[in-house]
């Protein structure tokens, strides 16, 4: 790894020829049920994962960060997926899906020394995925929408806090003219715009010293947008 500059955080990332790769011991228990009459499933996965040598940014000198091992992590993930199709409203080919997915995680901050999330990581993240497709018709569309909790990111000199808005992936609708030509209308981050604040904490040398520089709040935005296609398949 090559230093860099990154100019957002006004901080240097500097390089570690000494960089070990990470080691994971992942257990995992699963349970699957299918419900009668091609009704849907439930499926449920705990996963656990003791980390060594996990990667993150490390202490250089006073003030100053690289990329290095910071020591052991610790991860619990817990996934449910339950699908269900309307057959018992009479729309057996209407399929829903939930899925909801929880992250529990620990390292130990190399600047501060206190227990703290993995960068980036989100505790919870829903998805849900619509697809109707019409009987006795070429036609179907759908919605595919998630939402996640915040996410936190620490330097030597930075904390940034995110928090995330409920996302309307996109919407679609589409037409099978044959086999292998479909026309596609998708709309894409219609709700909310995928709003997103960053709430940045600047401080003054190292983040244990507690000395504040500036705070920055962010909010940002992605605009619409709207695709017509026609695919087909050779």
């Amino acid at each position: 790894f090559v230093a860099s500059r990154n100019v957002n955080d006004d901080t240097i990332n500097f390089g570690n020829s000494n960089l070990e790769p990470e080691s994971t011991w992942t257990y995992t228990l699963g349970y699957e049920r299918r419900f009668a009459d091609d009704g849907g499933s439930l499926e449920l996965e705990v996963l656990y994962q003791d980390v060594s040598d996990h990667i993150d940014k490390i202490l250089i000198g006073t003030d100053d960060s690289g990329i290095g091992n910071i020591g052991s992590a610790q991860r619990l993930n817990v996934n449910v997926d339950l699908t269900t199709r309307f057959g018992f409203i009479g729309v057996p080919t209407a399929v829903l899906t939930f899925s909801y997915t929880y992250d529990d995680n620990e390292v130990s901050d190399p600047f501060t020394g206190e227990k703290r999330r993995t960068k980036n990581s989100t505790p919870h993240y829903f998805r849900v995925n619509y697809r109707h497709n019409v009987k006795n018709t070429n036609f179907a569309y759908g919605i595919v929408a998630h939402r996640r909790t915040y996410r936190e990111r620490q330097d030597v000199s930075l904390y940034e806090l995110s928090k995330l808005q409920t996302h309307l992936n996109h919407v679609f609708a589409e037409y099978n003219f044959t086999e292998n030509v479909k026309m596609r209308f998708q709309a894409a981050h219609n709700l909310n715009r995928d709003g997103r604040t960053f709430d940045r904490t600047i401080y003054d040398g190292n983040i244990a010293n507690g000395v504040v520089d500036r705070i920055e709040h962010q909010y940002f935005i992605v605009v619409p947008d709207y695709v017509l296609s026609l695919q087909a398949t050779f």
